[in-house]
């Protein structure tokens, strides 16, 4: 049913090997982990699902030591949409960096972004998809790497860049800093403000409150009038979703809120569906209620009803939006 698929925690992997940079990888993900939405009567939704991938199923130690064991492998991962590389001098080795090259190339296309932190960047530079594009590393491999990759062009006082679906992060600090800017790409300023306060290492005024990386890096961010309006969406699932609802939750006007979804008109939308999902809305719809309920069925449910489309506002959840 879309209540469960719009509900759905979106799943973060993590790339763990040996040598991995433990600071890294435990920093961010707890970011990810932090980022709960309010569900309506002292219930939590969560906004990620948190996986750590290994080479193998057996431990792996980190820089600094430490044994990390995985909970999946690169064979038996599911389906992700966000894979980060968290760096750590083991990417240095060819065996590990081609291996996740290899890994990374062989499921971009069923993923909606990559990122890399530090070093990290050893294992997506042999792709080719960096390629011609703007990144970042950590000072200490900057030479490396535009020597190693000189089709990239590297730039470490960048604190975080974004050149496409690729992403990339200077060193340690920057871990948190992509966390929360990712989370807001997501979910709203509002909700990473929110998790940013948990973490003292984010970036911090002058007056020692925290924020969040500059939007001159990212331009992500949302108008104000938005901030709240991801979390009311998920507590009122079963309520009208209407974009002239909506238009009146963020105190705007049908005409300025359409746009706002990031689509210019109905033909634009459809072109970006079927580009991202291979089907047009309506046979994408047609097979998906099928498929619900076949599953509701199956687990003794009671589907809800076929309408035929979606409204106005389930479709622009359903996909992200085109900028």
């Amino acid at each position: 049913m879309w209540t469960q698929t719009a509900m759905k925690p979106k799943r973060i992997g993590f790339l763990g090997f040996e040598g991995v940079a433990a600071s890294n990888l435990t920093d961010a993900a707890d970011v990810f982990a932090a980022a709960p939405l309010d569900g309506g009567y002292g219930s939590r939704i969560s906004c990620y699902e948190v996986c750590p991938i290994g080479c193998r199923y057996e431990c792996f130690r980190a820089e600094l030591g430490i044994a990390l064991r995985p909970d999946s492998t690169l064979e038996t991962v599911a389906e992700l949409d966000t894979i980060i590389v968290p760096g750590g001098h083991g990417l240095q080795r060819s065996l590990v960096n081609e291996t996740i090259a290899d890994w990374i190339l062989a499921r971009v296309n069923q993923t909606r972004r990559v990122a890399a932190i530090g070093a990290g960047i050893y294992g997506m530079a042999p792709t080719g998809l960096l390629d011609g594009r703007e990144v970042t590393t950590h000072w200490h491999y900057a030479s490396d790497v535009a020597r190693c990759f000189p089709n990239l062009r590297v730039d470490p006082r960048r604190h975080l860049v974004k050149d496409g679906a690729f992403y990339t992060a200077s060193g340690p600090r920057a871990a948190i800093d992509l966390s929360l800017t990712l989370i807001e790409e997501d979910y709203g300023r509002h909700i990473a403000s929110v998790v940013a306060q948990e973490f003292v290492s984010a970036s911090v005024n002058g007056n020692g409150h925290h924020k969040l990386p500059s939007p001159v890096v990212f331009d992500s961010q949302p108008a104000d009038r938005f901030a709240e309006l991801i979390p009311w969406i998920m507590r009122n699932l079963h309520e009208d979703l209407s974009i002239n609802t909506l238009a009146r939750r963020a105190c705007m006007s049908p005409s300025h809120f359409n746009p706002s979804v990031g689509f210019s008109d109905t033909q634009t939308f459809r072109r970006a569906f079927e580009r991202r999902l291979g089907a047009k809305p309506r046979s994408y719809l047609k097979n998906f209620n099928v498929t619900s309920m076949a599953a509701a069925s199956a687990n003794g449910e009671a589907a809800l009803p076929q309408t035929g489309r979606m409204s106005g506002a389930q479709e622009a959840l359903a996909i992200p939006t085109q900028h």
